[in-house]
């Protein structure tokens, strides 16, 4: 046997003036972990969002969440996890239900964000994935990857 070196591979278009969120999330008890990667540009408007997002999901579950209750309760997980809207909403401090109005505005919302992932669970380790926690590094306008510190 024979190995003949053909065509030159070409490497992956590294990022540039982008975050890389990594997101860790348990499926059952430690039965199997998922890692759903996700790109921000640097400058898109709902990167705040996101991050609060994230934080939320850390601060309102610290240990998780068991069996078949989601994180639909988390604020704006219907956006970046591509889920039905919630049945209420919070505006400007006062809980409201969602009308055919605000809905459509919900979906110009939705068609706006760039940002999202999979929130993916499997139902054979008992329900939904607990949110563990995220990592955050950033690559610069060269791809070079830097890691980064969440400041409160």
């Amino acid at each position: 046997m024979e190995l003949v070196i053909k065509d030159r591979v070409k490497a992956k278009k590294k990022p540039k003036n982008q975050f890389k969120f990594e997101i860790e999330l348990m499926g059952g008890d430690a039965d199997a972990y998922f890692y759903p990667q996700v790109l921000v540009n640097k400058d898109d408007t709902h990167l705040d969002r996101f991050l609060k997002f994230l934080e939320n999901c850390k601060e309102k579950y610290p240990h998780g969440k068991g069996g078949f209750d989601g994180y639909d309760d988390v604020e704006d997980y219907w956006l970046f996890c591509g889920e039905e809207y919630p049945d209420e909403i919070e505006i400007n401090g006062e809980w409201v239900e969602v009308t055919d109005e605000i809905q459509d505005r919900l979906d110009e919302e939705t068609k706006a964000c760039n940002i999202g992932f999979e929130w993916e669970s499997n139902y054979e380790y008992m329900g939904v994935s607990s949110f563990r926690g995220y990592t955050v590094t950033y690559f610069d306008e060269n791809g070079d990857e830097f890691k980064v510190e969440v400041k409160k």
